[in-house]
Formats: structure tokens, C-alpha cells, sequence
């Protein structure tokens, strides 16, 4: 039996495209379900954001104004 080169490319591309389509096929069918709805309850309590912003503006500026005296008084004595 002799084998063609046209035939054999012919049967590898239907059969690299027929792999490929399965694969995405079977992607497709893996795909996640949608998240459930979140629950009707209340809320869980927790610590709003906004409670410590200033508090943790203030001290970085202070601990900036801090380094930057540390900094210039190192300089100075060198």
C-alpha cells in the first residue's frame, strides 16, 4: 500500500480539527454555573472604613514630618 502525501495531510487536518472542536466543545460544558442568589438576612456587622481614616492620616503625616527631621539631622552631623 502506498501511502499519497495529499491524502495523509488531508486525514491530519480533519483529524486536528476534529480534536479541536471537541476540546472546545468540552470547555464550553465545564463551564461554571451561576453563583447563587446571596442570602435574604441582614448584614453581618463589621467595621466601616471610614472610622480610622483620619486617625491614620494624621499619624502618617506625623511620622513623614518624623523621618524627614531624622533624615536632615543625620545630614547635619556628618
Amino acid at each position: 500500500m502506498k501511502f499519497v502525501p495529499k491524502t495523509t495531510l488531508a486525514i491530519q487536518s480533519k483529524a486536528l480539527l476534529s480534536l479541536a472542536l471537541t476540546m472546545v466543545s468540552g470547555i464550553s460544558l465545564a463551564a461554571p454555573n451561576e453563583p447563587p442568589p446571596p442570602s435574604p438576612g441582614p448584614v453581618p456587622p463589621g467595621t466601616p472604613i471610614d472610622n480610622g481614616v483620619i486617625l491614620l492620616v494624621i499619624c502618617a503625616v506625623v511620622f513623614g514630618f518624623y523621618k524627614i527631621h531624622q533624615i536632615k539631622n543625620k545630614k547635619a552631623q556628618m
